[in-house]
């Protein structure tokens, strides 16, 4: 283990890597730097897409909901698959596809639409806190993030609260197991990355993740990853890969999530 945990460390040269993994089924982990605070970027979307489904629980909100999304949300200079694919007049979209832009496609706009559905920052921050992870803090929209660059290291995680995160969801311990099936799904059709854990695995693998990027042009750059990953014998393996401070682009970054994944994978399923 120590040979490995080393080989991981080594990764991340001109960078800052941070990585926890743990094998839901029997409970045995990796750390590399796993206890450090990270700042999340839009791997923070996961916890959000828990918040809005855990109130649809609790307040008994179909899916198929209906929401507004205001010609002003619909802001320039943002990742927004779902401005550049429906415009930007007011429209109305079903909660299930606000989930699918927020989860599958990363979208700044959708993601800040479910932060006022859900009351703000603060009211997910809150959740997440009560369901056991108060190390993971939520603090602000994606709007507020791209106004002052040093905003990102409040929205912050350790990779190890990240992984039990996964663990706990993965259980139906924080949303029912109908959207726990729901969002799985979501994650598993992540459209941001194939770079990342899915290229450090082999071609096949299921893997239900969520990434998080941003690099800037006056700062270092941050490329993250979170997954639920299937292993050969069935087994599955909660898995938190987090960069930041790199001075390296951003393809660079991506790999070190990859071969830092590939040196995990092979340990978990060769055992």
């Amino acid at each position: 283990m120590t040979v490995l945990v080393k080989a991981i460390d080594s990764i991340g040269s001109n960078m800052k890597l941070a990585l926890y993994a743990t094998e839901l089924e029997t409970g045995e982990s990796i750390s590399v730097n796993g206890d450090t605070a990270m700042p999340m970027q839009s791997t923070f979307k996961f916890p959000l897409a828990l918040a809005v489904l855990h109130q649809c629980e609790v307040q008994n909100i179909r899916l198929d909901t209906s929401i507004q999304i205001y010609a002003t949300d619909l802001i320039e200079n943002t990742w927004s698959p779902m401005r550049d694919s429906l415009g930007t007049k007011s429209f109305r979209l079903p909660l299930k596809d606000l989930l699918y832009f927020v989860t599958a496609c990363s979208d700044n706009i959708a993601c800040d639409v479910l932060f006022r559905f859900c009351g703000g920052p603060d009211q997910v921050d809150s959740f997440i806190a009560e369901k056991g992870f108060p190390d993971i803090e939520i603090r602000n929209t994606e709007a507020e993030l791209h106004e002052v660059w040093q905003r990102q290291y409040k929205n912050s995680t350790s990779p190890h609260a990240m992984s039990e995160l996964l663990l706990a969801f993965y259980k139906n311990k924080v949303v029912n197991k109908e959207h726990t099936d729901y969002l799985l799904d979501l994650m598993l059709h992540n459209k941001t990355g194939d770079a990342r854990i899915r290229a450090g695995v082999p071609e096949g693998t299921p893997v239900a993740d969520k990434t998080g990027t941003c690099y800037p042009d006056n700062g270092p750059g941050t490329v993250n990853d979170i997954a639920i990953v299937t292993l050969p014998n069935g087994n599955h393996l909660a898995l938190s890969v987090y960069i930041t401070d790199a001075h390296v682009d951003v393809d660079h970054g991506q790999a070190a999530i990859a071969n830092a994944t590939r040196l995990v994978y092979r340990y978990f399923a060769g055992k």
